[in-house]
């Protein structure tokens, strides 16, 4: 229990995903969830078909159920395509804020007390970022919940709440699939702290932190996993490496390197994946190494963005938008002088 019951905020966080996920399973049982991931005539998937995991579609369905409360015409079935009212919009940015205000809000606050006084600062500098505002205040794609969840994990492993912590990860993990960007960090950092415990203490905390990721998964994605042709469903939604090797114009290596060596022309679709997948691990090694090796929180910081921002470089399909992933969590790495400078010159 020393693990989980971490302070009235984080509990209530815990309680509260918890009891919305239960509520929104029980309600898709009725309203054909198994449907979320197929395309059919009533799921058309080519028109903002949902390509995120569980938990994201979760969101949507009590902010749709919200929408449908105020006004029936937002969310109506074929005849809401291509509406762009006035009061939808506005809508659109509360359901923005709402979510900023309680997940992201939260974990920011959190993360900042969590550091000496002079480095409160980093506070106002997150959620300022300009361009978490204009993506998910524009895009409205909810990065703030999945960038909230992970940052409450962070905060959570700097106060040795490695329990809690996982719970919030596999959350994120389940909101969007960006966030793999940071697993291979949270992996190592925690079987690093599970191998260089006390023998029985390591122990216990290794099959504590694998029942709580196993049933934490199984309760978020327990509508999906029950079927296997739904599952694969998911995962081929969720990991579409059909649409090719990144997305319009992104500042990754492969990218760059198209305006030389046209790599959708000369390599196949799974050799590719096989030379990202290979590309990506080569990089993050050193540093999940040394992690594992010696699981500090500075090294976790340091790996967690050299992960990142080596999936961003070399891993296959990549958004534009996923620069918010290291983007963010250079916050908690470089000092406030140098983070100043940084966001002047962005905001500029």
């Amino acid at each position: 229990l020393q693990y989980v019951f971490v302070g009235p905020l984080h509990l209530v966080h815990i309680q509260v995903l918890t009891i919305l996920l239960c509520t929104v399973i029980s309600k898709l049982k009725d309203i054909g969830w198994k449907l979320l991931y197929i395309h059919t005539n009533r799921n058309d998937l080519m028109y903002w078909g949902l390509d995120y995991p569980p938990l994201t579609a979760y969101h949507s369905f009590l902010f749709g159920k919200l929408a449908q409360y105020f006004n029936v015409s937002w969310v109506e079935l074929y005849k809401s395509r291509g509406f762009e009212g006035t009061d939808l919009k506005l809508f659109m940015r509360f359901t923005v804020l709402i979510s900023d205000v309680l997940v992201f809000f939260t974990s920011c606050y959190a993360y900042s007390k969590s550091l000496p006084s002079h480095m409160h600062l980093l506070f106002l500098f997150i959620l300022l970022y300009p361009g978490n505002i204009l993506i998910d205040h524009g895009h409205f794609q909810f990065n703030c919940v999945s960038l909230g969840l992970y940052i409450w994990t962070c905060t959570l492993l700097h106060w040795n709440y490695d329990i809690a912590a996982a719970v919030f990860f596999v959350f994120s993990l389940s909101f969007k699939q960006m966030e793999l960007y940071h697993a291979p960090a949270i992996f190592c950092y925690l079987l690093g702290k599970c191998l260089y415990s006390p023998l029985k203490k390591g122990l216990i905390k290794f099959f504590s932190l694998a029942f709580v990721v196993c049933f934490t998964f199984g309760l978020t994605w327990y509508p999906f996993i029950t079927d296997i042709e739904q599952f694969g469903a998911v995962i081929s939604r969720i990991f579409p490496f059909n649409r090719g090797l990144y997305e319009d114009k992104v500042a990754n290596i492969w990218c760059s390197l198209s305006v030389f060596i046209k790599w959708k022309e000369i390599v196949s679709i799974q050799n590719m994946v096989c030379i990202c997948a290979a590309c990506t691990l080569i990089c993050i090694l050193p540093g999940c190494i040394t992690l594992l090796t010696n699981p500090t929180v500075e090294n976790f910081n340091r790996c967690s963005l050299m992960s990142s921002l080596s999936f961003f470089l070399f891993s296959y399909h990549v958004h534009e938008k996923s620069i918010l992933i290291p983007a963010v969590y250079e916050f908690h790495v470089l000092p406030v002088t140098i983070l100043q400078q940084i966001f002047i010159v962005r905001l500029c």
